[in-house]
């Protein structure tokens, strides 16, 4: 979906030193958007694929990269604010 373009994050950034950061907005380059999920369920409807798996629509994705302890960071239930749940 977004393979060298987009990420999961919907804000983690890497500051001058290379550490992550999460600058509390949004960086441009969160690829699991309602609009980006809604082309590519068209695409495979057309296309007969019959299944089709969107990552990164839902919060945590901040503390996957570059924190040793993940354990309990995603919130399967709360969509990242660029992306509608219900509308998909």
């Amino acid at each position: 979906m977004h393979i060298g373009v987009g990420s999961w994050d919907y804000g983690m950034i890497r500051d001058d030193n290379g550490n992550w950061i999460n600058p509390g907005k949004g960086h441009g380059k969160h690829a699991a958007t309602t609009e980006n999920a809604k082309r590519y369920i068209d695409f495979a409807a057309q296309h007969n694929i019959t299944g089709l798996l969107v990552e990164g629509w839902n919060t945590g994705w901040e503390h996957w990269i570059g924190f040793e302890d993940r354990e309990g960071v995603f919130d399967f239930v709360t969509p990242y604010p660029d992306y509608d749940l219900e509308e998909v």
